[in-house]
């Protein structure tokens, strides 16, 4: 059992500011960047910090370290998931802007911020002017992130391909894995990452962006249905960084979908006690609730309630479907509407078509789903839902074909989703 205020508080202690399942990922690391190699890289961050923050109260018109300083803050908050460290960041860039307007590396860094902010638009405008000024600063990497956040998968692609033909970083063929998932193509998604991650520790690389590509590895073998495979993958990532949420959490499904729910129980546990997002926390209250440990399933979706109203809508979408499954329905369509006039991405309209969906309005969740659907995406749980919309529609056909979808892709998705897929499909016409 565990307290919701403790864990809320220290979510926002923690909180996550890359969203992973959205295909948005580590920079690129110091090995791989584009820029010169600073010494202050290799020190302890908190160190760095120090030594910054010292050199900027020394000199207020030193553009160049509170530059550095606004990365720092940034490194820190990737490496701790202090959102808080966000803020100081772009603070701190700010004043390297206003010291020194158009420089192109802290825009740079501060697009990035934007970027972990949510802040979409900004982000993509500004490190458009950025990669401008400076083609080698990475701005690009951003510009593709962003364009993957505003549903511009293509725009996205083309981005990234000419971002790996300048710096060949695996963390770029990551992202296009990303795109491929979303075209459907799970199988050249594996392979790419596959090849990424492999050559990423071939070449002696380590640390978070070492566990973070062990860790999308392990969602894509998820994602064709191979549990077993995404299980060792990460454990992979494990091993780099045992104390990993998203790897963790990663483990929790893939145990789940083989049948072990006191072993995914204890991964998702763990993975909350380090960074309780609400993603893991919806997930682990509904294993909870197939346990019949229904306490601890409404001490778990009470958290999700509490982390999402201090957030500042950074976890919306993990509201909308904790609202839509387990709260209000109404106060899901909200979220979902909020979600994708800022974040317009499949991901958003999937949210949106299963909000109107258990609000019970079918029009507008089978419009949204069509658009949750338009790229043939190789992501099980979007099919599930436009299936079931298809089926309270009464178009048995396409549920049944959406459903096997589902099925076809990861039979074994969401042990909780599954069986009201099952239930769904029997009760359609032969």
């Amino acid at each position: 059992m565990f307290d919701i205020r403790r864990l809320a508080t220290l979510l926002l202690a923690t909180a996550a500011v890359m969203a992973i399942v959205f295909g948005i990922g580590p920079r690129l690391n110091r090995n791989e960047a584009p820029a010169g190699v600073a010494v202050y890289e290799s020190m302890p961050t908190a160190q760095a910090i120090s030594l910054f923050q010292s050199r900027v109260a020394a000199n207020e018109s030193d553009a160049v370290s509170a530059t550095i300083l606004g990365e720092l803050f940034s490194r820190q908050a990737r490496e701790t998931g202090d959102v808080a460290k966000l803020g100081l960041a772009e603070t701190t860039l700010d004043r390297a802007l206003t010291a020194l307007p158009g420089y192109p590396r802290a825009q740079t860094a501060l697009a990035a911020v934007y970027l972990s902010q949510h802040k979409f638009s900004q982000a993509l405008d500004l490190a458009r002017i950025a990669d401008e000024s400076d083609p080698k600063g990475g701005a690009i990497l951003t510009i593709g992130d962003a364009q993957l956040s505003l549903g511009q998968y293509e725009e996205a692609r083309q981005t990234f391909l000419v971002a790996i033909e300048k710096f060949s970083a695996p963390v770029v063929s990551a992202r296009l894995a990303h795109i491929d998932e979303i075209y459907g193509d799970v199988e050249g998604a594996r392979r790419t990452i596959d090849k990424a991650a492999d050559a990423f520790m071939a070449a002696g690389g380590s640390g978070e962006t070492a566990a973070w590509l062990q860790m999308r590895r392990g969602d894509l073998a998820f994602a064709s249905g191979d549990y077993e495979g995404a299980a060792i993958a990460y454990r992979s990532s494990l091993v780099i960084l045992p104390r990993y949420p998203a790897s963790l959490a990663g483990l929790g499904r893939s145990l789940a979908a083989t049948g072990d729910l006191a072993g995914a129980i204890g991964s998702y546990e763990e993975a909350v006690a380090i960074q309780p997002l609400p993603q893991i926390l919806l997930e682990l209250g509904e294993l909870y609730e197939l346990e019949g440990r229904s306490a601890e399933a409404g001490q778990a979706y009470a958290t999700v309630e509490v982390v999402s109203d201090l957030s500042d809508g950074l976890f919306d979408l993990s509201l909308v479907f904790y609202e839509a499954n387990h709260g209000d329905p109404d106060v899901a369509v909200q979220a979902a509407e909020n979600l994708v006039q800022d974040r317009p991405d499949l991901f958003s309209y999937d949210a949106l078509a299963w909000a109107h969906y258990r609000a019970g309005d079918l029009g507008k969740a089978r419009q949204a789903a069509d658009v949750a659907v338009s790229t043939n995406p190789g992501i099980a749980s979007i099919w599930y839902h436009s299936g079931a919309i298809s089926a309270a529609l009464g178009d048995d056909d396409e549920a049944s074909a959406d459903l096997g979808m589902a099925l076809t892709l990861s039979p074994r998705f969401n042990p909780m989703e599954v069986i009201e897929l099952q239930r769904i499909l029997e009760g359609l016409e032969p």
